[in-house]
């Protein structure tokens, strides 16, 4: 029997297509792997969802389609290219079934070159996340009180859903955006660095 691994993604309609070429990466290179997608909808169109729905059924892969109600972090700092649908992945906790314990995030901005399995079994232990660590200035590491410069980057994540619920990390994640806006430049990226200082996973470069 194959394996089945959740997977989460959050595609908008700038990003759709980016998110089907991902999608599809993901397909052609973990043949012996099954996956159920958790697609948070961030106003994507009609049309659009139509093709990922197709996307999945000729593939047969499992899919469900989510809804966020971003009105308890309205007032998150936004740019010209990235809408509050960046903040999406705060919600992964109360929005993905509670018998999903587990799950990978992916940006839809990537291709994967090789099986996800050996990413998504690494033990991350009573981590909230495992992630890739990414080198950015010593501006970020002061702005969000970082002082072992360790920062990480939040377009590959390994989520440990059962930790975020048992801590209400949801509520404390929301709690830092809506107190400290002053601190966010790179929106979600900052808001789960400054939380999760030193309560993360530190992957591999290799993935």
């Amino acid at each position: 029997m194959k394996e089945l691994i959740n997977i989460a993604i959050t595609p908008d309609d700038n990003y759709a297509h980016h998110g089907l070429t991902m999608l599809n990466s993901l397909h052609l290179n973990n043949k012996k792997i099954k996956f159920r997608i958790h697609i948070i909808d961030n106003g994507i169109s009609l049309k659009n969802k139509i093709k990922y729905i197709l996307f999945f059924l000729r593939r047969g892969i499992k899919f469900k389609f989510y809804k966020i109600n971003f009105n308890e972090i309205k007032n998150a700092p936004i740019s010209d290219h990235i809408s509050i649908a960046a903040y999406s992945r705060l919600f992964l906790s109360s929005i993905i079934p509670n018998n999903i314990s587990k799950i990978i995030y992916l940006d839809c901005d990537l291709i994967i070159l090789k099986e996800i399995n050996e990413l998504f079994y690494l033990e991350i232990n009573e981590n909230y996340v495992g992630a890739i660590r990414e080198i950015v200035s010593k501006e970020t590491l002061e702005r969000l009180e970082i002082t072992n410069s360790n920062y990480f980057n939040s377009g590959v994540l390994i989520v440990n859903l059962e930790k975020w619920r048992k801590d209400k990390i949801e509520e404390i994640l929301i709690e830092f955006v809506n107190k400290y806006p002053e601190k966010i430049k790179f929106w979600d990226q900052d808001v789960l660095n400054f939380c999760f200082k030193k309560k993360w996973f530190m992957v591999d470069f290799k993935f």
